[in-house]
């Protein structure tokens, strides 16, 4: 059982040291499709007459692009990470786990310290695939709600945000995060 919780934890730390990357690459590529989209909007406005509603939407799209592009230099070069760390630990989510770790983990009677730190370890690895998953989720449904040219149903984009938020207060926010740098 040992080996298996131990296995388990390296597995975790390999995901996310992996995840980083893909993570960061994801949110470089989000601000550099954003910033094509204006591009292209830049070069149908020469052809057409100017709209005031788009001159405001190329300004959004230019913001958004870059601040993509920010946040994926800096989950990549972790400068991002620590900020969102000191930011978000405040914050009172994390139900799940605490409810798990208090009231199971607790009553399982373990006598040698090291193997409720392994067990503790080991949930707290799980709650972090779900805080990762719910910051991932957030970031994309931002973008495409910026882009719904791209949504073919609103109510399934609403549905995914909800729920994201929803997994993140239950997982927390910020337990991915120390994984992450």
């Amino acid at each position: 059982m040992i080996e298996i919780l131990n296995g388990l934890n390296n597995f975790f730390i390999l995901f996310f040291q992996y995840m980083k990357y893909i993570f960061a690459l994801i949110l470089i590529m989000l601000g550099i499709l954003t910033l094509f989209s204006l591009r292209k909007i830049y070069f149908n406005k020469k052809l057409v007459e100017k709209d005031v509603n788009e001159d405001f939407l190329r300004k959004c799209r230019l913001v958004i692009g870059s601040a993509y592009i920010i946040m994926g230099s800096g989950i990549l070069f972790n400068y991002l990470t620590y900020f969102l760390i000191l930011i978000l630990n405040p914050l009172p989510d994390q139900f799940l786990q605490s409810f798990i770790i208090d009231s199971i983990i607790n009553n399982l009677n373990l006598e040698e310290e090291w193997i409720l730190t392994l067990f503790e370890d080991c949930f707290s690895s799980f709650f972090a695939i779900g805080s990762f998953y719910a910051l991932l989720t957030l970031l994309l449904m931002f973008w495409y709600f910026f882009h719904n040219s791209i949504l073919k149903n609103p109510q399934d984009a609403l549905y995914w945000l909800i729920s994201s938020v929803a997994i993140g207060i239950l997982c927390g926010f910020s337990t991915c995060l120390p994984y992450l740098l």
